[in-house]
């Protein structure tokens, strides 16, 4: 798995708040897992979003760290939750973002820089709900 798709899984998990609903009743072929959203509404690409394997469920998350518009969603879910999120722009070749809670405005939560602003978004967003991003391997 890429770094930037566990990234996403990470993201989808402990940020969004989903999961794998795994289906297992009475017949083997009758079985699948399902990536359902907090409020347990499947989580749906193309088709109906039934999948052999966990690992296959959780590959329906969302490109956060690639697509700005699915890192929009990071955002919104993060207001939700309590925190402002400042994209500072371009310095250079990275992206910078800073988190603060609202009951301590003056207080950043995380700031991190990444080469992309979905990337960065979601490397902030994983930093504030306390979720090590793993190091990529060399």
């Amino acid at each position: 798995m890429s770094m930037s798709r566990q990234i996403d899984h990470l993201v989808a998990e402990h940020v969004m708040g989903y999961s794998v609903y795994h289906y297992d009743k009475d017949y083997i072929e009758n079985c699948y897992y399902m990536l359902m959203d907090e409020e347990f509404n499947p989580v749906l690409c193309n088709d109906e979003g039934e999948r052999q394997t966990e690992a296959e469920a959780w590959d329906d998350a969302p490109m956060f760290s690639q697509d700005i518009a699915a890192a929009w969603m990071v955002v919104e879910k993060m207001r939700q939750i309590g925190y402002s999120i400042t994209l500072m722009g371009q310095t250079g070749t990275f992206y910078t973002v800073y988190i603060c809670s609202w009951h301590a405005p003056d207080t950043q939560q995380a700031r991190q820089d990444a080469p992309t602003a979905p990337l960065t978004i979601c490397m902030a967003a994983l930093k504030v709900v306390g979720v090590e991003v793993p190091k990529e391997e060399e």
